[in-house]
């Protein structure tokens, strides 16, 4: 059985909480309060990856927190696509991930294309902090990186005055 917690400390909006469930012993009502609180929050909306903080996607488990959103199973048939393509060109050197959020699109290309750049931007300084984590996380045990995504922040939006 999954022990399920109010996630990661590391993103905004969420505070950790003590484990819900333990082997052995009865939750507390105010656990099993909390616990459905954060149910009806999450599942209507198709946002239980939040509870759990982690989400698959491409075989691979990215921090999720709602920072970023959540990615989506027909993502992967964009990044599956993009591979195909990539692997045909014989002139692909860079990607640009705009908008990366929690960079699972860059991250899955950079570990697919070991020979393409991969850039990812995006307009929250949160959210980059939540893909320099996942791409922090595809180190390999030896402690190389498999998947070399730069992130960076696009600076102050200026807008045009009308």
């Amino acid at each position: 059985m999954e022990t399920i917690t109010a996630t990661s400390s590391t993103c905004a909006g969420l505070r950790a909480h003590p484990p819900l469930y333990a082997p052995r012993r009865s939750p507390s009502e105010a656990a099993l309060t909390r616990f459905r609180t954060l149910v009806k929050q999450a599942l209507p909306a198709g946002r239980s990856a939040y509870l759990t903080g982690t989400k698959e996607f491409f075989s691979l488990p990215f921090e999720v927190c709602p920072d970023v959103l959540i990615p989506r199973p027909e993502t992967e048939i964009l990044v599956e696509r993009t591979i195909d393509l990539a692997r045909k060109s014989d002139d692909l050197h860079a990607i640009l991930d705009l908008g990366t959020g929690s960079g699972c699109i860059a991250v899955t290309l950079a570990r697919h294309l070991p020979g393409v750049r991969l850039d990812a931007s995006d307009i929250s300084e949160a959210a980059l902090a939540v893909a320099r984590r996942n791409a922090s996380a595809t180190r390999s045990p030896t402690g190389s990186s498999s998947a070399v995504v730069t992130c960076w922040h696009p600076g102050p939006v200026r807008r045009r005055s009308t």
